[in-house]
């Protein structure tokens, strides 16, 4: 007797926009960029993808984020300083906006 184990149903980007509290744009950015797993259901034939997403994918999906995210430093910490800085230098950058004397413009005679 073959008795398959009941899965969920496929999850579409609505549910996941319910599920984390974002933008249909945020789900495709994810994606695109991020590697969220995903299938089209589609017909093909040129039509824009049907997204659907398997609930164990999603999830291990976001475990592997979450890792990343707790494994980069938090914000508001200052990064140690270069090799060769000052000791006394606290991370941040000055001067590097537009002033006078700088650019193409301040060299016209």
């Amino acid at each position: 007797m073959n008795i398959k184990a009941a899965s969920s149903p496929p999850l579409k980007i609505e549910d996941l926009m319910e599920r984390w509290g974002v933008s249909e744009e945020i789900i495709k950015e994810h994606i695109r960029k991020n590697g969220l797993p995903f299938w089209d259901a589609g017909t093909g034939n040129g039509r824009r993808p049907m997204y659907r997403f398997r609930l164990t994918d999603v999830e291990a999906w976001e475990e592997s984020r979450r890792r990343i995210k707790s494994e980069t430093p938090t914000e508001g910490v200052v990064p140690t300083p270069a090799t060769g800085a000052p000791a006394s230098w606290d991370g941040k950058l000055r001067g590097t906006g537009r002033g006078k004397g700088r650019g193409k413009a301040s060299r016209k005679g």
